[in-house]
């Protein structure tokens, strides 16, 4: 009876993942794997609150780390055609920022993944659990590890993490969590097609009355 109530209070709270239940480094990269190679079943399973810390922790990491390999390959390619290398002093302000950037990052999609979720009716599981997507998610940042196609990679497996994230984290439709994670290109791209065809209404001036 104890192990049968053990058992609903894990499917209740979920599975804490390597890194919360371990926060090492074998922890990690664990947490990676599992990330990367079982998505549906780790965010399934992730606990939908807990605290934010420890997946902000590894959010910032893997966030921290995808950035710095891609601006080594985008160095080394500089390099390669002439450009100029950058100084030391812009690479050592470069690196205390990084993490500071990648803190703001993870806060400011996961609020604007969460809008976007509750305009499409989900987000039933709260802030935490998108935030929790989010922050996970940027375990495909590892990809970036590969030269020339790793960050392209990265940038297209984190979507499919988000969605994956998304619909097993809220227990909502794939196409709910599609919709919620390509809502913000979908405005972008309504604002920009306002903003053209109002330019291209507006009257045009002759240009002889523009003479002095």
């Amino acid at each position: 009876m104890i192990r049968f109530q053990t058992m609903l209070r894990q499917i209740d709270c979920g599975i804490k993942p390597s890194w919360e239940a371990e926060p090492s480094l074998e922890g990690l990269f664990k947490t990676i794997k599992e990330v990367l190679f079982s998505p549906s079943d780790f965010f399934r399973l992730m606990p939908k609150g807990g605290g934010i810390g420890l997946p902000l922790l590894f959010g910032v990491i893997n966030n921290t780390l995808g950035v710095f390999l891609v601006s080594f390959w985008g160095l080394l390619l500089g390099i390669k055609i002439g450009l100029p290398e950058p100084s030391a002093s812009w690479t050592v302000l470069y690196a205390i920022l990084l993490p500071v950037i990648s803190v703001v990052d993870v806060f400011f999609s996961s609020s604007i993944l969460h809008l976007c979720l509750l305009i499409v009716g989900g987000g039933k599981a709260g802030f935490e659990a998108t935030f929790r997507v989010v922050s996970y998610s940027r375990a495909s940042y590892l990809w970036a590890v590969l030269p020339v196609l790793g960050p392209f990679m990265s940038s297209v497996y984190m979507v499919i993490l988000y969605i994956i994230g998304l619909k097993e984290a809220h227990a909502i439709g794939n196409g709910k969590a599609i919709l919620a994670v390509f809502l913000p290109i979908l405005i972008l791209a309504a604002a920009f097609l306002f903003i053209m065809i109002t330019l291209v209404s507006l009257p045009q001036k002759p240009v002889d009355s523009l003479a002095l």
